[in-house]
């Protein structure tokens, strides 16, 4: 078996790998909007259920925000719910978000961009 490249990734506070979906590389500004905070957050990655944003603001496990990034092929605006936070590390800080409201063709952008680009792991079981 041929090992695969591996990239230095960002894991949750437990320190365990636990996505459905594999990561890609994503650096561009998100706009989060909560309850209770408006602010601008630079994403570390993308996957088809979610995505990693680095920030300082610290955003409450299970808080509903509404998301906007840009991806190549437009903007998406969806809502999400923060899944886990990281507070600082050799990494820095930010949260974990899965996507709550993506529309079909919002969905298939995603996943589009996702499959362009290489994943940030490799499982070596494959």
């Amino acid at each position: 078996m041929t090992e695969k490249p591996s990239r230095k990734q960002s894991l949750p506070p437990n320190g365990k790998e636990q996505r459905a979906h594999h990561r890609t590389e994503l650096q561009v500004e998100v706009t989060l909007t909560s309850d209770s905070h408006f602010f601008v957050g630079l994403t570390n990655d993308i996957s088809n259920g979610g995505l990693f944003v680095s920030t300082y603001k610290p955003l409450e496990v299970g808080a509903k925000i509404e998301l906007e990034f840009a991806l190549p092929e437009g903007t998406i605006r969806t809502k999400g719910t923060v899944r886990w936070r990281r507070e600082s590390s050799e990494v820095g800080p930010g949260v974990g978000i899965s996507f709550d409201e993506l529309t079909p063709e919002t969905a298939k952008m995603i996943q589009r961009f996702c499959a362009s680009r290489p994943p940030l792991y490799y499982d070596l079981d494959e």
